[in-house]
């Protein structure tokens, strides 16, 4: 699965002030469903070895790299989201979206 496609497909549409905010907020919400299940997925091959050519170690690598990217992806999809809710005047939204974002493993903070 492509999964770099999807995400950048995601990336490259952001909302517009324009925009309904519930339609977002439904979207925003089905796409950190969908970035946990990457992160799941590719954590539990991860954990998973025995490759009996050697190749344990690029698998693993690469796992980690998409895992790594769910995470990241959303971290970003609830900035944006929040950033949204901000412009809609909905501040109370934005400090709790903006609040999940520490809760995303791995995600540095600076």
């Amino acid at each position: 699965i492509d999964i770099k496609a999807t995400l950048k497909a995601w990336k490259n549409r952001p909302p517009v002030v324009s925009d309904d905010i519930g339609h977002w907020n439904d979207i925003f919400s089905w796409r950190q469903y969908y970035h946990q299940k990457i992160v799941e997925v590719y954590t539990a091959l991860e954990n998973q070895s025995g490759m009996p050519d050697g190749s344990d170690h690029q698998m693993s690598a690469m796992n980690q790299q998409n895992a790594l990217i769910g995470q990241q992806n959303s971290a970003a999809t609830m900035v944006v989201y929040a950033s949204l809710a901000r412009k809609h005047g909905l501040s109370g939204s934005a400090q709790e979206w903006l609040a999940r974002v520490h809760t995303v493993p791995s995600v540095p903070m600076s």
